[in-house]
């Protein structure tokens, strides 16, 4: 019988794979390992132990210079982005990374029904292919409020704290309102899109995380729940406080 020879490397990695599944119980476990693998596959850019040094002050700044531009009709790319953000502080190849781990992620998208075996692995290959290069300009940044978030996940030390880095960033609070509610909040859809997209990167909050968050929405729009420590909405709003005290915080902290 012939030798099997297992690469030295396989072991751990099963076990760091089987840990991660455990850990996440996704819905899809093909689709799960498929991101997993891509993820790891472009380690030498960018990993899940990933950090950025960025204050929600320079991101707002960030976000507000972007905007300005956007608005007198410059076209987003990776040369506008890396520009206004050197203004500030943000060295090159930290934003050409964050630009990086969008582009992986826009390839790895959920594969359609309708595709072909072939398709499928076609595309498998250009996400293989895209993981070993870096962001060459030639692919679409990121909208601004997906580069903020992204700036967000990345320079917090967990999830719970990157989602309260977004409030600050995406508050949506009036000048009226903010004089008698010092705690940022967001619009219902807005929580909603920023946990899709939080999850859309790191894939560790499953349906859990969702489902937190519409019970909170609920809770918060009816008046809010003291028993739970959740206080009433904003001008139809959630408020952060809200966020800190429900169970949706007790899953973005693990």
């Amino acid at each position: 019988m012939e030798n099997i020879i297992i690469p030295e490397a396989l072991p751990d990695i099963i076990a760091e794979l089987t840990a991660d599944i455990i850990r996440y119980s996704p819905s899809n476990i093909y689709e799960f390992a498929s991101k997993w693998f891509a993820r790891k596959s472009s380690d030498k850019k960018i990993s899940t132990g990933f950090r950025i040094d960025a204050s929600t002050d320079k991101i707002l700044e960030l976000k507000t210079n972007l905007k300005a531009r956007y608005e007198e009709g410059e076209t987003a790319s990776q040369e506008l982005i890396v520009e206004e953000a050197g203004k500030i502080g943000f060295p090159p190849d930290v934003i050409s990374s964050v630009l990086h781990l969008h582009h992986l992620v826009s390839l790895s998208i959920n594969p359609s029904k309708d595709m072909s075996a072939e398709e499928k692995l076609h595309q498998e290959e250009k996400l293989r292919q895209a993981a070993s290069k870096t962001f060459d300009g030639d692919i679409s940044p990121p909208s601004l409020n997906e580069l903020c978030l992204l700036l967000c996940l990345y320079s917090a030390p967990n999830a719970l704290g990157a989602l309260r880095q977004c409030f600050f960033v995406f508050d949506e609070r009036t000048e009226e309102t903010k004089k008698h509610h010092s705690f940022p909040a967001v619009s219902p859809g807005k929580l909603i899109l920023l946990i899709k997209t939080m999850h859309k990167y790191d894939f560790c909050f499953g349906e859990g995380a969702l489902s937190a968050a519409k019970q909170l929405i609920a809770d918060v729009l009816a008046g809010g729940n003291l028993e739970k420590g959740i206080p009433p909405a904003i001008d139809g709003l959630v408020p952060l406080k809200g966020v800190l005290t429900s169970a949706l915080a007790d899953i973005l902290r693990k």
